[in-house]
């Protein structure tokens, strides 16, 4: 093998090697990233959510009780009536009727709306989370 392609693999492997470093310190920021935000206390989370609500009543905008919320996130996640009812130790039928009155509020009439109609409102943001996590 010649001088010249040596050094074209060297140069290969340093840039291999400088692109693992990089995903791994990207993924150590990641990590503590998730870290600290599961950190947050509830009571930051609790008072984000009342500011949102109250935010909404200011606005004309319906408030949500604290399981149509918990609701809504969920929905956002992209669960089903029975995985929310699973995540949430309830009854389907309890969430057929949370997910209705959350549709009622929003002027929605499907799921994708509801959420879309929420985000859109301030109701979500991207940083929610369902407080219990789904399986």
């Amino acid at each position: 093998m010649g001088e010249s392609n040596l050094d074209g693999w060297r140069e290969i492997e340093g840039v291999i090697s400088s692109l693992r470093n990089a995903v791994e310190s990207q993924q150590v920021a990641i990590d503590k990233l998730k870290r600290l935000h599961s950190e947050v206390p509830d009571s930051v989370h609790d008072a984000k959510r009342e500011f949102r609500d109250n935010t909404a009543r200011e606005n004309g905008e319906a408030s949500f009780t604290k399981r149509q919320s918990q609701v809504l996130v969920l929905l956002a996640n992209g669960a089903s009536n029975r995985r929310i009812a699973r995540v949430l130790g309830i009854k389907e039928q309890t969430v057929k009727a949370h997910v209705h009155a959350v549709f009622v509020k929003l002027g929605a009439t499907h799921r994708t709306e509801a959420v879309s109609l929420a985000y859109r409102r301030g109701i979500l943001s991207t940083g929610d989370q369902p407080e219990t996590e789904i399986a």
